[in-house]
């Protein structure tokens, strides 16, 4: 396979699960510019993978003959790049996978499509989507942190060198491997000076084209019509206000819209990867409203910094516009994580409503199991802290609890919840090794 050694890469967690999915067709999706074509062309574990592209036109012709057939003719295992470009070709290589030889050297799929559009099928089949970098994988952290999380042994002598001017750097330059590989995401206290660097692009060069389409900036010919208004009231509606408990009825009287234009305005953010969503526990989203009860947080916090900052809010200056960043920042950390955790780890979020709204920003739930996890925008914290936690541990499936702050050291709270250093998600010794 053809390689492509003058781009910097990292190698992707997410990688060694691809490979050796039990499954003839494996979907991966992700927003444009988080790593999709990289990892296949470097990532060791997917050498024994051909490689294709829709994105040259010459081939995306020949398969839009007869997607079956062309299919049919690609030597399996073999990755298809820019597979959302061609409509019926999951389903056509549906069909040809069933009739493919099983892999050999420990099995694995014979078909990988991978997508900067989310894929729709009716095919039931795993589908997985690559995140932007997370720090764990920047620094080659051993291990999954979710699996951590769940049954790892906290250190007790573990300090975290990382200070708020690292965490600004890395808001600010956000996960897309090409920006961050390039200098600006932060040593997490290794040296890093701070400043935002190179990472002050504006938010059209960080939205992947179909999104830049839907707000009127992909053709910059083109005059821009009420619905690239609307859309861009929506957008900067789900941007500055990362984590938004998505009352559609709601949202879309604050952005002036009704509720069909600002659910279909939405729905083609999500569908572009720019942003994703949280579903509230034990309560999976429905098809006819897709959107009730999540929470909504964009792909990459650069994209949050640049919406704050058009409002006029900077990180560095306002301390609610760095919590919310901040808040984005650590759930980015974590969802992706749950892909290759070690048992399947479903990520959602915990609301209820007594008295006054109470809510847990991340669930993590495995095998009846709950693990409940605050973010705090402080480097301070306290056992009165604890709060909500409380409530979530009288489920019985609840085992820990934790609270990421900014401080430096690793606190007890109670007998099942700590504050954890958000520099935690990414530093290996803040658990310890397993003997």
């Amino acid at each position: 396979m053809a390689r492509a050694p003058e781009a910097p890469y990292v190698n992707r967690a997410l990688a060694g699960t691809l490979a050796h999915m039990e499954a003839p067709v494996v979907l991966l999706e992700g927003m444009a510019g988080s790593g999709k074509t990289a990892l296949a062309r470097n990532e060791p574990a997917l050498s024994r993978f051909g490689y294709v592209t829709l994105g040259d036109e010459r081939t995306l012709a020949q398969a839009q003959r007869s997607p079956i057939e062309w299919a049919a003719s690609l030597e399996a295992p073999v990755i298809i790049d820019d597979a959302h470009r061609l409509d019926g070709l999951v389903e056509a290589v549906a069909k040809v996978a069933v009739k493919a030889p099983p892999q050999a050297d420990g099995g694995g799929p014979a078909f990988i499509l991978m997508g900067s559009q989310a894929f729709a099928s009716a095919v039931e089949m795993p589908r997985f989507t690559l995140f932007p970098l997370t720090q764990a994988e920047r620094r080659a952290r051993r291990g999954c942190i979710i699996d951590d999380l769940f049954d790892g042994t906290l250190c007790p002598n573990f300090l975290s060198r990382c200070t708020r001017s690292d965490l600004r750097t890395m808001l600010r330059a956000g996960s897309l491997p090409a920006r961050m590989l390039r200098g600006g995401g932060g040593d997490g206290g290794r040296g890093s000076s701070g400043s935002s660097g190179s990472a002050k692009p504006g938010l059209r060069s960080l939205l992947p084209e179909p999104a830049l389409q839907a707000i009127g900036e992909g053709d910059p010919d083109r005059p821009v019509g009420p619905d690239q208004l609307v859309a861009r009231a929506v957008l900067d509606k789900v941007l500055d206000e990362p984590g938004l408990y998505l009352n559609v009825e709601a949202a879309a009287r604050a952005c002036y819209v009704d509720v069909a234009a600002f659910a279909g305005h939405l729905g083609c953010f999500a569908d572009s990867l720019a942003v994703h969503c949280l579903p509230k526990l034990g309560k999976m989203p429905r098809e006819d409203d897709p959107f009730a009860s999540v929470r909504v947080y964009p792909a990459d916090t650069a994209l949050c910094v640049e919406a704050l900052r058009g409002k006029g809010r900077d990180i560095a200056l306002d301390h609610g516009a760095f919590g919310k960043a901040m808040r984005a920042f650590c759930i980015n950390q974590l969802v992706p994580a749950a892909q290759w955790a070690a048992e399947p780890t479903w990520c959602c979020h915990w609301r209820r409503f007594d008295r006054k709204v109470r809510s847990v920003d991340l669930v993590l739930a495995r095998k009846g199991r709950l693990v409940g996890i605050q973010m705090r925008n402080s480097a301070v914290v306290r056992g009165g802290d604890v709060g909500v936690l409380r409530l979530l541990e009288k489920d019985k499936r609840f085992e820990r609890g934790y609270i990421l702050y900014q401080g430096a050291s690793t606190v007890r709270l109670s007998e099942r919840v700590w504050a954890l250093p958000v520099s935690a998600l990414w530093e290996e010794w803040a658990f310890c090794p397993v003997v």
